[in-house]
């Protein structure tokens, strides 16, 4: 089994942002970023306003 890298690699110079590091900052599941991504499931507004 290999390993997974930390930091995910650049693509034409910028980084990678995949659903787990959006779902770490936002304080949610990737679950719940992925449904929010795809417009399924049901997501409330519970978590509040993002903040970058």
């Amino acid at each position: 089994m290999s390993q997974r890298s930390e930091q995910a690699p650049a693509v034409s110079g910028r980084p990678v942002v995949r659903m787990r590091d959006v779902a770490a900052a936002a304080g949610v599941s990737v679950k719940t970023v992925s449904h929010v991504a795809n417009g399924t499931g049901q997501v409330t507004d519970a978590t509040g306003p993002v903040r970058v």
